[in-house]
């Protein structure tokens, strides 16, 4: 019989405080009758039971809410307090988990070596995660599984699952200076660790991937992610729908490599295709973006959750040799941009199709919230009617006419959100 017992694991992490309840054991067997202790303030109830004499478990079985999540991850790995902070503002809920430790028994011998096996589960029902999907949930379940061994060796090797969506592989080694980790996951239902490559793999298919909801996050944890990291990163996914901001390409695959200089990032589907390289330090030196095709969609649904913040944006200097923008075609795109005290400077942008030439320079900012775009535009056309159905006019009134037009123009918005109707400024043909 115990009561208000005390045990601590060094070899485990772990300490349990207030232990009350019965332990009942013989020779071949043990097993425990309403044993609870205290972990971490937390109440949880402790089951012990031997299996036909092969193996000893000890489970831990409670409630976790963010608070606890974050203090297990505070206390088993220290190096991620700031993350586990603010990922504790993303949860929200209670959901049940068990803890069990598998020691089997010796089977002779003073120097065998007992190796135990550590398995953690919840059906996270009960707790949400304001995370963009894969990694997102309500309050619904999606069965969440961990295992891994416990040796004592330098290299360890932790296996995850969660739900049908997300398959995880870490491997890691300690060693006297330094520890390496490889990673691997695999994303979306089927898809297979593969065990190869080092660093971190990322691959499988999804149905939607939200390329803006990620960054967002990133820029809200303070995770940016410096390229300049010596450890492999490559993400390989293929999207049914990608979509950035207020943009949304079928049919996606998207590959990310990090090559210790520049992430590389290449990217083909219906719309889209081109790559993209972008700097360890995007404040200073700018994304270079080379497009094959790149088709926008005008999405007349605009609404400030879509909105992209000029402030947040890199530099960059962009090319696409087939660019349309809804039902404007306007041909071999070259933009080029550097940040602004409140947003970004278009140093020139200009659009080049046969006998249509489009330059220009502006700015589009964010002040007090708000989002203004100013341009100064200058478009040739060897013919009038060229330039009407470039923007999707009737060109049945005017057929001929070499035409130079010059355009300053001031309106809210995006420089997306362009159109006549809305536009203050001058305008001389």
């Amino acid at each position: 019989n115990l009561k208000d017992t005390a045990y601590n694991s060094s070899r485990y992490g772990i300490r349990l405080d207030n232990i009350n309840g019965d332990v009942l054991f013989s020779k071949d067997h043990v097993t425990t009758d309403k044993l609870t202790a205290n972990y971490f303030s937390t109440p949880v109830s402790l089951n012990i039971g031997t299996d036909n004499q092969a193996e000893l478990t000890s489970t831990l079985e409670g409630d976790a809410d963010a608070e606890f999540i974050s203090k297990q991850m505070v206390h088993f790995f220290p190096g991620l307090k700031d993350f586990a902070g603010q990922l504790k503002e993303r949860m929200n809920g209670v959901c049940r988990w068990s803890a069990s430790i598998t020691t089997p028994y010796h089977t002779g011998g003073e120097n065998q070596t007992t190796v135990d096996s550590l398995t953690i589960k919840s059906s996270l029902s009960g707790l949400s995660l304001d995370l963009p999907e894969p990694v997102g949930k309500k309050f619904t379940p999606r069965p969440l599984e961990i295992n891994t061994v416990l040796s004592g060796q330098p290299e360890q090797e932790i296996m995850f699952s969660y739900g049908d969506l997300l398959t995880g592989n870490f491997k890691l080694h300690k060693g006297d200076k330094t520890n390496t980790l490889n990673a691997e996951l695999a994303v979306g239902p089927g898809e297979k660790i593969t065990n190869e490559g080092k660093g971190l793999s990322i691959h499988g298919k999804v149905d939607e991937l939200d390329l803006s909801d990620w960054t967002r996050l990133i820029h809200s944890l303070d995770l940016e992610p410096g390229a300049g990291n010596s450890n492999e990163i490559n993400i390989d996914l293929i999207a049914s729908n990608l979509v950035y901001f207020d943009q949304a390409f079928d049919n996606t695959a998207i590959n990310l490599k990090n090559n210790g200089e520049t992430w590389q990032v290449n990217i083909a589907g219906d719309g889209i295709e081109g790559n993209i390289n972008i700097p360890a330090d995007t404040k200073t030196s700018p994304v270079i973006a080379n497009f094959r095709k790149l088709h926008l969609k005008k999405n007349e649904e605009y609404t400030q959750q879509n909105s992209i913040d000029p402030r947040t944006q890199p530099p960059m200097e962009m090319t696409a040799d087939d660019f349309s923008y809804g039902a404007f075609e306007l041909g071999k795109m070259d933009l080029s941009t550097s940040r602004s005290k409140d947003g970004l400077a278009i140093n020139s942008i200009t659009f080049t199709k046969p006998k249509l030439d489009i330059s220009g320079k502006g700015t589009w900012e964010n002040k007090n919230n708000e989002e203004f775009s100013n341009f100064d535009f200058t478009l040739k056309a060897d013919q009038m009617h060229t330039m009407l159905k470039a923007f999707d006019y009737s060109v049945n009134p005017i057929k001929d006419g070499a035409t130079t037009l010059k355009m300053n123009a001031l309106w809210h918005g995006s420089p997306m959100d362009f159109s006549l109707a809305d536009i203050n400024g001058s305008l001389t043909m």
